[in-house]
């Protein structure tokens, strides 16, 4: 059982303030005086209290404090000093004030301690900065940032007597500590995570919300470690707090303080007149901020828990109309420019209004953004059925689309064009329809069927034309390539400018043509520019997946799966879908035991969204990871539910690659052939000759490398791939047995990055080379190394080799090939020097070496990868 919590006053200790500090004793001690500006709660008195406690006997202070109810009174702040001095005129009573004060202080140098300076009345706050510009006292003050400061202190540090510094926020590591110091005791790092985020690292708020936990029992200590047993919410002394700051807001302010609170964030179209003019003053208070996001300016509360705070606070019939209010609002704006419909959407639920069909249309998109689908659907079924709009039955379709359900897709869509009551509302429904045949359909046949009968019908030119320009930029995806890079070519040739439109039509088309036919001459910047261009998150994902096929094609795979993780890491979207698929292809080259976590991660996402049915070639390609890993059982069940020739002709070499690696791995080399022959012919006859190409080199993997070079020679004629063309001549020298050949492409592949590939390839290259013979020895011996680096992938055995090398003088190789001395070779082993020498005899004999650094040349390129890898997870 925890231990609970009693309660107890808790003053904020000092934390993280050393340097601070430090920097202020220096300017005390030079003679400067200090105004320390910070927000509210941040722990500027607290800093005070420590800077004055270090003040030395040759110091007096005088406190004083600023607040709003002695702002109104002559000298209310001086007061208790006042009294002792009275005087008839302001002039005679100043100058009493000050002689009293000097007298105080007598011989030692007078120190006036201001907290809330800003908040001092007039008179006050003329004695106190003439005592400081004089050189009679030393300033040491607070002022709070988001309040008015009246010119007299901001003219203080534009002097020379005082200084002013600004006290921001504790770090992460200072928040920790404060935490466990109100606590008591340690706090585990989830329960230190979620305050310190949600106080904002500000001290005040990281106590209170704290105290309200422990208050609520929502913190309790287990095995001596505070941790969070129930949500953490602000509670009383946190609304007292904000409570505090609010008190003195205008009744205008308040209100669009709470609108705030409760729809953040809020464009500010949503505001009008006076209320504009509040959000500035409360932005000034330092309650509220706006920034400038895609576009738009966006207001938010300056702390998410200050609005947080609010709401909690606030009474149902209070928040009812405050949402009846945000509703009217977003209902008055034009739908075109809204962005935040899904929010509104549940504001509608939670006040029980209904809301119109466009924000329920839009709000249906959102949800499918971000992939709620069960949601999505919920939106736009009703929508739909509400009105039967063209616009609506396509985002229901698009729904379905998403869903991986095409013919509920295609009805709706037939549905949208039969109800359009516009050419631009046909030709919206057409283009949903068109990729729908064109991606899960695997019918492109019917796609441009589609799209050419549209542009027959339509009598609007601007339409035709963007439907043209629909069928190019899409052309590529329906196949075709060698067309569709010949069509483009040509339009950016005569590219005068322009039509903008066009030319990313044609740009977006021709990266596509490239990738899909290996003809990469200019293709990265192309893909840069179009991503800079990219209008919507599917176009995105199909390029960083065509980026990731340049990667492949070019053996750049260390650098693509490093790229791959950057984008991961610094962007908030997940690479999922036809970009996650493609990293499945990458990382199987790679050899990447990451892969195992990534096949998962992607069937899961497929199976919720699939636009580009990338679920077959993801399916193939698991089914190949797992197979050469050895889980048969495994792969054939992520074939499960691919049949055995999808509709996709992208998919096809992809699934038939998955079963021909099943095949070859229970015995079955033969039917493992021939499946991969006839896929990469088909593939190669579509025009997706990359993907020809690689399927086609399974068969070379399987034994029958003759029956596919010279088809890979002719498919690569014009492919520009560094990897692609490797695969070409790997395939040739292994029908012509040429053993050298063999072991040099192995070493490129293993400069690529695929361990794997290289395995393969000196194992053939050992079959072809004389078994007793220096070459064949050399073979076998980098075999042996490359196969330590595959992780858990499978790769061949290699021919039997006269005097290979035993395993000890493969570790004896492999530990000196770094041209170490035999001592640290001896140490690392745990055998004798003399041994390791007797040893390296050996190795050099046997392999044909001269020594240390013949023995670096030839075996330190396949000790360990050229690269460390970069794993996904």
């Amino acid at each position: 059982m925890g231990a609970r919590y009693a309660p107890r006053v808790v003053a904020l200790p000092l934390v993280g303030r050393s340097a601070t500090l430090e920097l202020l004793e220096r300017r005390v001690a030079a003679g400067a005086g200090v105004v320390l500006a910070g927000a509210a709660g941040v722990g500027k008195s607290r800093l005070l209290d420590a800077l004055l406690d270090r003040c030395g006997p040759e110091h007096h202070v005088e406190r004083f404090t600023g607040t709003p109810a002695a702002q109104s009174i002559r000298f209310g702040a001086l007061m208790t000093v006042v009294a002792e001095n009275p005087a008839s005129d302001g002039a005679s009573q100043l100058a009493a004030i000050r002689s009293t004060l000097l007298a105080r202080a007598s011989e030692r140098v007078l120190v006036l301690a201001v907290d809330d300076l800003h908040l001092l009345d007039t008179a006050s706050l003329a004695c106190v900065a003439d005592l400081a510009t004089r050189g009679d006292a030393l300033l040491l003050a607070t002022i709070r940032l988001g309040e008015e400061t009246p010119e007299t202190v901001t003219a203080l540090w534009a002097g020379d007597h005082v200084d002013r510094v600004d006290v921001g926020p504790l770090d992460d590591d200072a928040t920790a500590a404060l935490i466990d110091a109100v606590l008591g005791g340690p706090a585990d790092t989830d329960l230190s995570r979620q305050v310190a985020e949600r106080a904002g690292n500000n001290p005040l708020f990281v106590r209170e919300l704290l105290l309200d936990a422990l208050a609520s029992s929502a913190v309790v200590a287990v095995d001596g470690r505070w941790r969070l047993v129930s949500p953490l919410r602000p509670g009383a002394r946190l609304a007292d707090v904000i409570r505090a700051r609010t008190g003195r807001l205008a009744p205008g302010e308040l209100d669009v303080l709470d609108l705030i609170a409760v729809g953040q964030p809020l464009a500010m179209a949503a505001f009008a007149g006076a209320e504009c003019d509040a959000v500035d003053r409360l932005e000034a208070h330092a309650l509220a901020r706006t920034e400038l996001r895609d576009g738009r300016v966006l207001v938010s509360c300056n702390q998410s828990l200050v609005g947080q705070t609010i709401v909690e606070d606030m009474a149902v019939r209070r928040r009812v109309d405050v949402l009846d209010r945000l509703i009217d609002r977003h209902d008055a704006i034009e739908p075109a420019v809204l962005r935040n419909a899904l929010q509104v959407a549940g504001w509608c639920a939670e006040v029980g209004r209904p809301m119109s069909p466009d924000i329920a249309d839009l709000a249906a998109r959102e949800a499918m953004a971000s992939l709620d689908l069960e949601l999505a659907a919920s939106l736009a079924e009703e929508t739909a059925a509400r009105t039967g709009h063209c616009r609506h039955l396509v985002t229901l379709g698009d729904v379905h689309r998403l869903s991986a359900d095409p013919a509920e897709a295609d009805a709706c869509f037939r549905r949208a064009h039969h109800a359009a009551e516009s050419e631009a509302d046909r030709v919206l429904a057409t283009k949903r329809r068109a990729l729908l045949h064109a991606h899960q359909l695997g019918r492109p046949d019917i796609a441009v069927r589609l799209a050419a009968t549209e542009a027959e019908a339509l009598t609007d030119p601007v339409l035709i034309v963007d439907l043209e320009r629909f069928a190019t930029e899409h052309s590529s995806m329906i196949g075709r390539y060698d067309e569709a890079f010949r069509a483009s070519t040509r339009l950016l040739e005569h590219d005068d400018g322009r039509d903008q439109g066009t030319r990313r039509a044609a740009l977006n088309s021709l990266v596509y043509a490239q990738v899909m036919l290996g003809r990469l001459e200019g293709v990265d910047g192309r893909i840069d520019e179009c991503l800079a261009d990219a209008d919507a998150a599917d176009w995105t994902e199909v390029l960083w997946a065509l980026r990731t096929g340049v990667f492949i094609q070019r053996g750049e795979l260390i650098r693509g799966e490093r790229a791959l993780r950057s984008r991961l890491e610094h962007t908030s979207d997940q690479s999922v879908g036809l970009g996650a698929t493609m990293q499945l292809q990458l990382l199987l080259y790679r050899a990447a035991p990451s892969i195992f976590d990534l096949i998962g991660i992607t069937r899961d996402e497929l199976a919720r969204a699939d636009p580009f049915g990338a679920m077959p070639i993801a399916s193939g390609l698991s089914a190949c990871a797992l197979a050469q890993a050895g889980d048969l059982d495994a792969a054939r069940r992520a074939l499960r539910s691919v049949p055995d020739a999808p509709a996709d002709a992208r998919a096809q070499p992809f699934v038939a690659r998955g079963r021909a690696a099943i095949l070859a791995m229970t015995g079955e080399p033969e039917r493992a052939a021939a499946a991969v022959v006839d896929a990469g012919r088909a593939a190669v006859a579509s025009t997706h000759v990359v993907f020809g190409i690689t399927t086609l080199h399974d068969a070379v993997r399987f034994g029958h490398a003759a029956d596919v070079a010279d088809e890979m020679v002719a498919a690569a004629r014009l492919s520009t791939g560094r990897f692609t063309r490797a695969l070409v001549e790997d395939a040739v020298a292994t029908r012509d047995g040429d053993g050298r050949s063999l072991a040099r492409l192995a070493t490129r592949f293993h400069q690529f990055g695929a361990p794997v590939m290289a395995a393969e390839s000196m194992a053939r290259a050992t079959h072809a080379l004389e078994g007793d013979s220096t070459d064949a020895r050399l073979a076998d011996t980098r075999l042996a190394l490359l196969t330590r680096a595959v992780g858990p992938f499978l790769t061949p055995p290699g021919a039997p080799v006269t005097d290979a090398l035993t395993e000890r003088e493969l570790d004896v190789a492999a530990a000196a090939s770094g041209v170490r001395p035999s001592r640290e070779v001896a140490d690392e082993l745990f055998i004798s020097v003399r041994t390791v020498d007797n040893h390296l005899r050996q190795v050099y004999r046997k392999l044909g070496l001269a020594g240390r650094s013949e023995l670096a040349t030839a075996l330190g390129p396949f000790v360990a990868p050229p690269e460390a890898p970069v794993s996904r997870s």
